[in-house]
């Protein structure tokens, strides 16, 4: 696995026209460069082009999650999970980029049902995550109830 494998399934994420698709290529690079970064034989040059691959990605991930015109709550989960893995690159560029920011705002100022739909999306997000919780707590506690 290289950078140059990494950059390949960005732009793939970046051609797909199915919101899965574009997720799984997103998904795909970043477990490419969870690796590269894991690799204490990566040069410093090496990190540069791996952070700002990311930034660069994350930012245009931002604008098609932006551009979604009619939230669902699928493409919404699908999101959502990613952006978690991006969240430092974001914090960065809410830091960093205006325009990405005027974006966001004239998005949210511009259709208030969006972000009815948005509040809607997460709250079944949340729920969905705090069972999963609650579900792998469950596990695990049997798990060691049995290895005990």
């Amino acid at each position: 696995m290289s950078i140059e494998d990494a950059k390949n399934y960005f732009e793939k994420f970046e051609k797909s026209e199915k919101h899965k698709q574009r997720i799984e290529n997103f998904t795909k690079a970043l477990d490419i460069i969870d690796l590269l970064e894991g690799d204490s034989d990566i040069s410093q040059e090496e990190k540069e082009i791996i952070q700002n691959l990311k930034i660069s990605y994350s930012r245009r991930l931002i604008m098609q999650f932006i551009d979604l015109s009619h939230p669902d709550f699928n493409e919404y989960y699908l999101y959502n999970d990613i952006l978690n893995r991006v969240k430092q690159e974001i914090d960065y560029l809410k830091q960093n980029d205006a325009i990405l920011c005027e974006n966001l705002e004239k998005r949210n100022q511009s259709n208030p049902d969006y972000n009815k739909k948005i509040g809607e999306c997460l709250r079944k997000l949340i729920e969905e995550i705090e069972n999963k919780i609650k579900i792998n707590n469950e596990m695990r506690d049997k798990i060691n109830h049995e290895n005990e």
